[in-house]
């Protein structure tokens, strides 16, 4: 049941069902989900863990939002770290690596048309974290992984426009295309474009602590 429990809930902060903000009283979550408060005292710990929801003194479980200085330092830690791992692993990919980056895209494109929304984050995450398997830095990868994870709640509650999502897709495409032909500062350039659009467009729906409500 916890498990369960566990998905559903993350599956709707991540949908935006459950907006940045929103107080979750374990009273009405039970309710709304035809359980006891034991399994979702559980899952939201499970979620504080995830960073999906803050947990605060005297007022419960809230879902998590990000000021704009929170975004930055998300997204600038984003550009340094998988910019100089992508110059680093660039000259060991190889066509097999490539043909990889194009699948991975190609099904990112399809989930955009197919509004799998669930799907976006992971090929995303994906898609990134196989530019940079030609390094040897196990570390900056933990550390790009998270960042990628958290990147994944803009990308799945506040960029799910369409037009934000296929200018991704078609970033990803100009990224892999400077791959191909071996331009290292071309396709450094390209991936610092694109995690900068992303940061702009998390801008544009951010949330500050300022904004949370009760529910």
């Amino acid at each position: 049941m916890t498990s369960l429990l566990l998905v559903e809930m993350r599956e709707a902060i991540m949908d935006g069902r459950y907006a940045p903000g929103t107080l979750l009283r374990q009273e009405t979550v039970a309710e709304e989900f035809g359980v006891s408060r034991v399994p979702v005292r559980q899952v939201l710990l499970a979620l504080s863990s995830e960073g999906l929801v803050n947990l605060q003194p005297r007022r419960g479980a809230v879902v998590a939002g990000f000021s704009e200085a929170e975004i930055a330092d998300l997204f600038d830690l984003r550009a340094l770290l998988e910019t100089k791992l992508l110059a680093a692993s660039l000259p060991n990919l190889g066509p097999d690596d490539f043909a990889e980056l194009q699948d991975i895209n190609t099904a990112y494109g399809n989930a955009i048309a197919g509004a799998e929304k669930q799907r976006f984050g992971e090929l995303n995450a994906k898609f990134h974290l196989t530019l940079y398997r030609g390094t040897d830095r196990p570390k900056s990868i933990q550390i790009v992984s998270g960042l990628l994870q958290s990147s994944n709640h803009y990308t799945r509650v506040e960029l799910i426009r369409h037009d934000d999502m296929m200018r991704a897709h078609a970033e990803h495409e100009a990224v892999l295309d400077h791959c191909r032909s071996g331009d290292i500062d071309g396709a450094v350039a390209a991936l610092r474009s694109h995690i900068c659009d992303v940061q702009k467009g998390a801008n544009r729906y951010g949330v500050s602590a300022a904004t949370q409500k009760d529910d």
